[in-house]
């Protein structure tokens, strides 16, 4: 059996490796709410609670609650008449989510949406 010999060059390497990979985690991190929030309205021309007015006028929500499917929602955000990409309306489905506060919204999406700008959004 020959010994594994371990090269300085791999250790130094490796230990790169970890620094720019918590590097980039932190830069290239997940946007926070306020700036999905911004993004939308920007493109969209709408406010976010114009998104909860128009999906209870489709009857997707109902007396606070939503009531449709997350796939139907998403088609009709996604389609040219709302002309959402998929994250964005994945988002958008999101707030409605915390606006009637579904039980279907995890505990990580909820702290995430603290977190970053939900809570100054209600404001």
């Amino acid at each position: 059996m020959t010994p594994v010999i371990i090269k300085p060059l791999d250790v130094a390497l490796g230990d790169l490796y970890k620094i720019w990979t918590r590097y980039y985690c932190m830069v290239a991190g997940r946007p926070t709410f306020k700036a999905y929030v911004e993004n939308i309205e920007a493109k969209s021309g709408r406010k976010m609670d114009d998104f909860l007015k128009l999906a209870t006028k489709k009857g997707f929500v109902k007396r606070g609650r939503i009531v449709a499917e997350y796939s139907d929602m998403m088609a009709w955000l996604k389609s040219k008449k709302m002309d959402l990409g998929h994250v964005h309306a994945s988002f958008v489905i999101l707030y409605m989510r915390l606006r009637t506060k579904d039980e279907g919204v995890t505990e990580n999406q909820r702290k995430w949406a603290r977190r970053t700008g939900y809570l100054r959004q209600q404001a």
